[in-house]
């Protein structure tokens, strides 16, 4: 049985080889547990830089500060129209036609106020569309996230709420 060949040799061969494969799968785990965690890392340093900063745009303060930009780049844009330009000038008809007037150039009425039930709706509803459609519920958050990032940055309306949460969903199922 101690012989090369006998029991004895086998099972320790056996249990040498079984030691040396859980080492190398320990070693394995560890590796891809340390490249998780550098990775994570990455990512937490990568959202406290000022690029991924964004205030919290559902206050009512932040909502009437954009609602004034708005109404500010609609007034000087009415004001550019109404001046004439020297080229203009010779065509002063086309200069004072004020009948096609477009919705990027009137001003926005005053602040419905974007509040977190209508986030919270909207991301309700993204969650029945991902699940009908059977997606990745991962999707959700990605476009909420761009959802947010637009949010912060422009005034919308109820119906231009709408519209920009479907095109985020539109967005992070065609990009993921």
């Amino acid at each position: 049985p101690f012989a090369p060949g006998g029991r004895y040799f086998s099972l320790q061969n056996a249990t040498r080889n079984a030691d040396e494969e859980a080492t190398k799968e320990m070693t394995k785990s560890a590796v891809e547990c340390e490249s998780h965690r550098v990775h994570l890392r990455s990512l937490v340093l990568a959202e406290r830089k000022a690029a991924y900063a964004r205030c919290d745009y559902l206050s009512r303060e932040w909502q009437h500060g954009l609602w004034k930009d708005e109404v500010g780049e609609a007034t000087r844009m009415r004001e550019l129209r109404q001046s004439p330009s020297s080229i203009d000038a010779i065509d002063s008809d086309a200069a004072f036609d004020s009948s096609d007037e477009s919705p990027a150039r009137v001003a926005p009425e005053a602040p419905s106020g974007i509040c977190a039930r209508w986030r919270e709706k909207i991301v309700e509803w993204k969650y029945q569309v991902v699940d009908r459609f059977v997606l990745d519920r991962e999707i959700v958050s990605i476009s909420t996230f761009y959802l947010d990032r637009y949010l912060s940055t422009r005034y919308v309306n109820k119906e231009l709420f709408q519209l920009v949460a479907t095109a985020s969903i539109y967005l992070a199922i065609k990009i993921h």
